[in-house]
């Protein structure tokens, strides 16, 4: 299990209760009433994962891959953003986790920058063409 999130690979339930085996009752204790440091370790570790995987992925998809629900698997996903340990965006009404969000923004901002570049060029080459029109040949 440790190989796998060494290599952002995502973990099953099954190796999760094969590690768990191996712990002691107080390392596997509950912190919020509902989940162990470890199953929400998981839980964030496979939401990383599928953003490897995945370009998009329904917060259903999603919920069944970190076996919670989709409320939950939201309100995971969010905190992540929130923390800055997840690069994406949450389309609340599509139900979808958009992990293309930071490239999206980036290549947008870039493809700004880019246009202002040649408006600013455009424009200076028609301010010398107005100065000096026998440049324009």
């Amino acid at each position: 299990m440790l190989e796998k999130m060494y290599r952002e690979q995502l973990i099953r339930k099954e190796e999760v209760d094969t590690f768990r085996a191996g712990l002691l009752d107080h390392q596997d204790a509950r912190v919020d009433g509902s989940f162990t440091v470890l199953d929400r370790a998981v839980q964030e570790h496979n939401v990383a994962a599928c953003a490897g995987v995945y370009r998009t992925i329904r917060m259903d998809s999603l919920a069944r891959v970190i076996n919670v629900t989709p409320a939950m698997a939201e309100k995971i996903a969010a905190q992540m953003i929130a923390t800055g340990r997840l690069e994406a965006a949450i389309d609340q009404l599509k139900g979808i986790v958009d992990f293309r969000h930071g490239t999206v923004d980036a290549l947008a901002g870039w493809d700004l920058e880019l246009a202002g570049a040649c408006t600013a060029l455009n424009a200076t080459a028609d301010a010398v063409e107005a100065a000096h029109p026998e440049l324009a040949d």
